[in-house]
């Protein structure tokens, strides 16, 4: 997907950055230098000495920013399998679950989104957003059996996409894709994009949210309505999983819906990960317990 792939442009930018920007100061340094010398006696070859100089600490920096940074992807490559491991292990899907690309739902979380369902047993879930981690919430539920999962999507070829995966495992009594293209809200006094309710049935509260969408290159601050125009269908105790809480943005979002939200607390058990877990608990009158 498209914003996937971008996401996974954006994480590696961030990583090579700092690299990069140390390398090009210190070769406008090295220029700026060289100038400066060039009218002096011997100021060519003092500049040409620099310029070995700067090469050989260049080579050394690099190949040891390169050997941390092979490192550590290859301890997040062993996580990401172990992860996927267990997480096949735990869900027996009837088929092999889709090949895992950068910018899905990280292992970590489709672990932890499993291990939560079988642990709190909800009965409605939503996810806004869809893919992978739809399908491992509909095998949890079925293995629950109870419990059905709405998904809103914006984009109508990744809800037909997820939609087929899912009829590919059989489980579409436990999962409904929705299309949910994003259009104008005013929230807190602000204009703001996201998605369309017109197709989710709120009758019903539902127990345990995931907040993976919309695409955060869209609009800053896109999945900060989730809150403020949902938190009237939730159940009295709810779980709320915000991913990419590593990003500058969802950092924002999770303080402003931790001072906004009545009853919303963290659940720093998942302080460390790259997602947040919020538990709501509300009274009968609507106040925080």
């Amino acid at each position: 997907m498209e914003y996937r792939q971008r996401n996974r442009l954006r994480d590696q930018l961030r990583r090579r950055g700092p690299l990069a920007f140390t390398a090009t100061a210190l070769w406008l340094s090295w220029a700026a230098l060289s100038f400066a010398l060039y009218h002096l006696e011997h100021g060519l070859l003092i500049a040409l000495l620099l310029l070995g100089l700067l090469v050989l600490m260049s080579g050394a920096y690099s190949l040891l920013w390169l050997r941390r940074d092979m490192r550590r992807e290859r301890q997040r490559e062993r996580k990401q399998i172990q992860d996927l491991a267990w997480l096949s292990a735990n869900i027996q899907p009837r088929l092999p679950l889709p090949p895992y690309v950068g910018g899905m739902a990280r292992p970590e979380l489709l672990c932890t989104i499993r291990q939560l369902i079988h642990e709190e047993r909800p009965q409605r879930v939503l996810e806004l957003g869809s893919g992978l981690s739809t399908l491992v919430m509909a095998y949890a539920l079925a293995d629950n059996r109870q419990g059905e999962i709405f998904a809103l999507e914006d984009q109508a070829s990744y809800a037909a996409q997820t939609r087929h995966l899912l009829a590919e495992h059989l489980l579409t009594e436990h999962a409904h894709v929705l299309d949910a293209p994003l259009r104008q809200w005013e929230v807190n006094g602000r204009q703001r994009q996201w998605y369309c309710l017109s197709n989710l049935p709120v009758d019903d509260p539902f127990d345990f949210i995931l907040v993976d969408g919309p695409a955060g290159y869209l609009a800053p601050m896109i999945r900060y309505p989730a809150l403020p125009l949902l938190h009237s269908h939730f159940a009295e105790n709810a779980i709320i999983l915000l991913d990419d809480v590593r990003r500058q943005q969802e950092k924002q979002i999770a303080q402003r819906w931790l001072a906004e939200t009545p009853g919303l607390q963290r659940d720093e058990r998942f302080a460390d990960a790259s997602f947040a877990v919020f538990r709501y608990t509300r009274t009968h009158n609507g106040s925080s317990a």
